[in-house]
């Protein structure tokens, strides 16, 4: 027999339950794979886990059943000729009946699918199977509660019960804790009533004498009851939203850093039902930026009267270490952005040149190149290109760009954020981008970068839309990246599909070539011009003087022409003219022709 033919096994088609909604579904299992292609237009849904197609029962139809079996399905369960083999039988969903506890309370609440679920897990699922008032000693002191337990499952432990109990005070308000206690057993292997009827003292142990975080919260509710109507109302009045917002308490805090003296004020603002305030300044300057957090305060439990809060919040904002810390991080607020007069006015003039380029389209290679290196972004390389035979050093050098510190920048510095120099910050991380070719918009840095660069302009009155700013950059890295390397930044497939389809909409369309000396190219190209079978011509030269180069330097190498002593002078001539141009259009030649000539030409 051929090794290559693998004979199918046996197919059968059986029924069973969704494993997470309870529906009943039918399902091919068995060696499927010879016939999958004809399964799929049956049963289209596919399990990878069991290695079956199935489909909701309800979906099902006689003439699907047909079909199944003509595609050699054994279909006979279905129809009810034979028994489902030994394990494959679904788990009862009426197990041996136990009583329950006497005194319960039962209800026969159940929920949709609850059914299914059943049959799936082999016990029956319901709530409320027992509820009642429950006594505990706290503290030495007799407490009651309403307990109320359910009986549910853990997802994919069949058989096992998961009993969910929830402890609530007598008026079955307010549920003080719901916890899962799992079954001793399987079903039907334990009495069940004889276990809830132990919960009890199994809850005295592990809450109450323990005095957890249950008996905590209990303490805390206890205290609450003893509030006054008045101060409940107003901390929660405090943290709720109404058409202006939350209402904010309003203080003031002093600072006496040199330069910095006075009051200053600040906002706090509650949340959880009044339970905690957070600190925030509340500065209002035209280049503030967002509030920041001076800390938090947690309202104590004890407080019984509005009089008592104001007392508590004037000393606990008046505390040392609460003060030190909140007069720290204010003044590293005020000293974040352009507070004093003087600094306002500097930093308007400093902006100013930056809003008239992008409002006119203008764009300072030279100025943006400079000032990327200053500031750190961008810097020379530790390895420099190596100088070929025949050929002379060049003066440029590669650079390298900051990444970390871009992003430490953009993320990190909070001064540089609300000063114009995070211009440069933004252009350097666009340059990084058009170095890396990296086309994605939907990167939070980009997102985040802009977005901050236009907060910025608002706050110094600059209106300009999101499009207008991210275009400029845009634009702007593509000319900054050539000066600094000389060469044009990579395309992406976006450019390249926009620059043929779309006319040259891309930004690789709109990417001007090196700007060299007309004098340099002309003599090269006249050289081409005069020379005998040079192997370009003076118009390619023109074009791209760096592959006319490389062209001639193949053709008229001495180790290539031994027997030609005219190839000596011509390469020589070469070589000089070839130097005379920008270092930026030799050095990726250069780098091509040492390695070449390493490898023997």
């Amino acid at each position: 027999m051929n090794w290559l033919v693998k004979l199918a096994g046996p197919i059968y088609l059986r029924t069973d339950v969704h494993s997470k909604n309870g529906r009943p579904i039918h399902y091919v299992v068995g060696d499927t794979y010879p016939v999958y292609r004809k399964l799929k237009t049956v049963f289209p849904n596919y399990y990878g886990a069991k290695k079956i197609w199935w489909q909701y029962s309800d979906r099902v139809t006689p003439e699907m059943i047909r079909r199944l079996a003509d595609f050699g399905v054994d279909v006979s369960e279905i129809q009810g000729a034979t028994a489902a083999p030994a394990g494959q039988e679904p788990a009862s969903a009426e197990p041996t009946p136990q009583e329950p506890p006497a005194g319960t309370v039962v209800t026969d609440q159940t929920w949709d699918g609850a059914e299914s679920k059943s049959k799936w897990y082999g016990f029956p699922i319901k709530d409320n199977i027992w509820g009642g008032s429950v006594t505990w000693q706290i503290d030495g002191e007799p407490h009651d509660f309403l307990l109320k337990v359910n009986r549910h499952f853990q997802k994919g432990r069949r058989r096992i019960p998961s009993y969910t109990v929830s402890i609530t005070y007598p008026d079955g308000e307010k549920t003080l804790k719901t916890f899962g206690q799992k079954a001793p057993g399987e079903w039907g292997s334990y009495d069940e009533g004889q276990y809830i009827a132990g919960l009890p003292a199994i809850i005295q142990e592990k809450i109450w004498d323990a005095k957890g975080k249950t008996y905590q919260l209990w303490q805390a509710h206890q205290e609450l009851a003893k509030r006054s109507p008045e101060l409940t109302q107003y901390l929660e009045g405090l943290a709720e939203y109404d058409d202006t917002g939350k209402k904010r308490i309003r203080k003031t805090i002093r600072l006496d850093a040199p330069g910095y003296e006075g009051e200053y004020p600040i906002e706090l603002e509650a949340f959880s039902h009044g339970h905690t305030f957070h600190i925030r300044t509340a500065l209002e300057h035209a280049l503030a930026p967002y509030p920041k957090t001076l800390g938090s305060l947690y309202v104590p439990y004890e407080l019984r009267t509005i009089e008592d809060f104001n007392r508590w919040l004037d000393e606990a904002l008046a505390e040392p270490k609460v003060l030190l810390d909140m007069q720290q991080d204010y003044l590293e607020y005020l000293q974040s952005f352009a507070f004093k007069p003087e600094q306002e006015a500097a930093q308007r003039e400093e902006i100013r040149p930056i809003v008239e380029m992008i409002q006119k389209g203008q764009i300072d290679t030279e100025l943006f190149k400079t000032k990327l290196m200053e500031l750190g972004y961008v810097r020379p390389s530790k390895r420099q290109p190596k100088r070929g035979p025949g050929m002379q050093a060049v003066e440029e050098i590669r650079i390298v760009i900051d990444d970390k510190k871009i992003r430490d920048v953009i993320y990190g510095s909070r001064k540089l954020k609300n000063s114009p120099e995070f211009f440069y910050a933004v252009l350097a991380y666009y340059v990084m981008r058009k170095a890396r070719n990296i086309t994605s918009w939907t990167e939070m840095i980009l997102t985040d970068s802009i977005r901050d660069f236009s907060d910025l302009l608002d706050r110094f009155g600059i209106e300009m839309t999101f499009r207008q700013v991210s275009d400029y950059f845009d634009r702007a890295a593509v000319l900054t990246y050539q000066a600094l390397t000389g060469r044009r930044a990579p395309r992406s497939r976006a450019d390249a599909w926009s620059d043929f389809y779309g006319g040259g909409g891309g930004m690789g369309g709109e990417t001007p070539d090196v700007q060299m000396p007309s004098g340099a190219v002309e003599q090269f190209a006249n050289f081409v011009a005069r020379l005998p079978d040079a192997g370009v011509t003076a118009e390619q030269v023109m074009q791209d003087p760096k592959s006319a180069y490389r062209q001639m330097a193949l053709k008229w190498h001495p180790d290539r022409n031994k027997e030609n002593p005219e190839a000596g002078r011509i390469f020589g001539e070469l070589s000089t003219l070839w130097n005379q141009l920008p270092a930026q259009v030799r050095l990726a030649q250069e780098n091509w022709l040492t390695g070449l000539i390493k490898d023997g030409l």
